[in-house]
């Protein structure tokens, strides 16, 4: 006599049903042995099978959520995976069982779902570790390791993390912005998106600055997006974020999965050497962290001119003490003269973004490195934003308006074809007339 199925109605009891069949399926699932296009149909087949095995009844509206969160156990990151296959979502930190937060469309929040112990949320990542192929050292308990083809994994578990693991997913997300789009979000107005082209046509070397999430990758795609087709790119980036519309671009990553370490070069220093062998006639660097900044101003004084590169600043005036700290990580223990003098000589205008009280993101300074006073840097604002009141939704008003000063750079975009009215430095110059090239 065959036996009677078992229903399960108790959320508890459905549960501990889901971590039998997992159980199971793991068990008795060979990922290696199946190609890639093959795994979801072999596993969805043995998950039936098994379910079936089990005697095990289910109510018609729990089904459907219930075979789908084991096949999220078994080929994805389980609880997580609905805010992986979230398009909104860009990041999900994970700081123990009872604490997930999600970066969603640039806000930071914490989720309603948790996991049922820290030992269950361990079992998770060493389930997908296998899964991916991943192994982390026991002396060295973290990892950071690109998974698929649009997400980066990092992992600190005990005892460096000291009470519960610790795992962040960023995935990677394609910045489409261009300039217009930046006109329409009032990051920029009209006048200074066009001064930024000519600067870029011009082979400026251009440092984009700000704090987190204030849009410094969004102006990189889009300024980078105006240099001129016909000329080779190449791009270092941490996290592969720039989309770009010419065809001659070559993209590099500084940090590579733990599979591919052994065999490539990821420190972004020597990827700087390298893309310089390239010939390429611009320089893309997608964040200024360490020590591979020396390697960049010194590229930038050997010639790779038009070089575009974002860092974290609070102010133009930090990013000079930024510049200086990175450039002090290579041991060399360079004077500090020195290190003003490459920057002087590298770096010709820093264009910052600042997050406004309201959340909206603007250009407040656009400024140049006018040389050198002493042993330092000089810095001169052509634009900053004035702020001239706030209307009655919270938006603030202002603009971004010329100081009057004219750059010394000018006589370089003058010879790459803009042109400008006399006068001052302003609403009377920037009628930029960008003669056909």
């Amino acid at each position: 006599m065959e036996a009677s199925e078992t229903e399960f109605t108790r959320t508890d009891d459905i549960n501990r049903l889901k971590d039998v069949l997992v159980s199971q399926i793991l068990h008795d699932l060979d990922l290696s042995t199946l190609a890639a296009e093959d795994r979801s149909q072999a596993m969805i087949d043995l998950m039936f099978e098994k379910f079936r095995g089990l005697r095990a009844s289910l109510p018609q509206e729990t089904r459907n959520s219930f075979f789908h969160d084991v096949i999220n156990e078994v080929l994805g990151f389980g609880i997580l995976q609905p805010l992986l296959d979230d398009p909104a979502v860009t990041t999900i930190m994970v700081n123990g069982k009872d604490a997930i937060f999600v970066e969603k469309n640039g806000q930071l929040s914490q989720t309603d779902i948790h996991f049922q112990s820290n030992e269950e949320l361990t079992r998770l990542i060493y389930r997908n570790l296998d899964r991916l192929g991943l192994h982390l050292d026991p002396n060295n308990p973290t990892l950071d390791a690109r998974i698929q083809n649009d997400a980066r994994l990092n992992l600190i578990l005990p005892p460096i993390a000291v009470e519960a693991p610790i795992l962040t997913i960023q995935k990677f997300t394609r910045c489409h912005s261009s300039m217009q789009d930046l006109i329409d979000a009032e990051v920029l107005n009209e006048k200074l998106a066009a001064f930024i082209h000519a600067c870029v046509v011009s082979h400026l070397n251009i440092l984009i600055t700000g704090l987190e999430g204030t849009g410094k990758t969004a102006l990189l795609n889009a300024a980078a997006s105006l240099i001129p087709a016909d000329e080779r790119i190449v791009t270092i980036e941490e996290v592969p974020e720039l989309n770009l519309p010419q065809k001659n671009v070559l993209r590099m990553e500084t940090r590579l999965s733990q599979l591919e370490v052994n065999s490539s070069t990821t420190n972004p220093g020597d990827l700087i050497r390298l893309a310089l062998r390239m010939r390429p006639d611009r320089l893309i660097m997608g964040n200024l962290r360490g020590s591979e900044c020396l390697a960049l101003l010194q590229a930038m004084n050997s010639g790779s001119q038009g070089t575009l590169a974002t860092l974290h600043a609070s102010s133009a005036t930090d990013a000079i003490a930024r510049l200086e700290t990175l450039c002090l990580l290579t041991g060399l223990n360079l004077p500090e003269n020195v290190i003003h003098e490459q920057i002087a000589s590298a770096v010709d205008l820093i264009i910052h973004l600042a997050r406004l009280k309201n959340g909206s993101s603007r250009i407040i300074t656009v400024t140049e490195i006018s040389g050198m006073e002493a042993d330092d840097v000089v810095l001169t604002d052509i634009f900053h934003f004035e702020q001239t009141g706030i209307d009655s939704n919270g938006k603030i008003l202002g603009e971004l308006r010329p100081t009057g000063i004219r750059p010394l750079f000018t006589s370089r975009l003058e010879a790459n074809g803009f042109k400008f009215s006399e006068g001052e430095f302003g609403a009377s110059l920037l009628n930029l007339l960008h003669n056909s090239r």
